[in-house]
């Protein structure tokens, strides 16, 4: 088996990855697709002597449609975690336009502190913060998206702001 899965990587690896790169739009999330289809297919494929029937008759199709089911499944996580990412792009927008120059550079530093945080968070938690601090939500109406109870959300939210204090403390703020 183990022979059987290596000759199909060395065959068919190098066309994987150009599927993936193209379906996700980016060769190292291209590379995480592929690298995360072989990995399931050895998991999958470790307890048996031999590859499946379908694997066996036509290998180069069976992963092209592991490729493609991989690749939609990481767009789809993509897109659900994109609206909850706090992006940095213009840290001055949110500095004080009327500080001198070093509370302007104390106030960037310190944002992308906290946005190094906030994104480090599991992603329910950093829903539920960015939905409250962010976009203003009270506790019901975050509970009612994302599935759980006012209690949840609660602890959701202060463990996000334990985070942001422990990120700023350990950064010198």
């Amino acid at each position: 088996m183990a022979q059987a899965l290596e000759t199909c990587f060395r065959n068919h690896n190098d066309e994987a990855l150009r599927l993936a790169t193209r379906l996700v739009g980016a060769p190292d999330r291209g590379e995480d697709v592929v690298m995360s289809v072989w990995l399931r297919l050895a998991a999958l494929l470790a307890p048996a002597d031999s590859l499946p029937p379908r694997l066996q008759d036509r290998p180069r199709g069976y992963l092209f449609r592991a490729v493609r089911n991989m690749a939609t499944d990481h767009l789809i996580r993509m897109r659900r975690e994109a609206g909850f990412r706090v992006e940095l792009d213009d840290p001055d927008l949110l500095a004080d336009p009327g500080a001198d120059v070093a509370e302007q550079l104390y106030q960037r530093r310190k944002i992308a502190v906290l946005a190094v945080a906030i994104n480090g968070l599991p992603g329910p938690c950093r829903r539920a913060f960015v939905l409250f601090r962010l976009h203003g939500h009270p506790h019901r109406e975050i509970a009612a998206e994302l599935g759980v109870s006012v209690s949840m959300v609660e602890k959701q939210i202060l463990r996000a702001l334990r985070q942001c204090r422990n990120a700023l403390a350990a950064a010198g703020y």
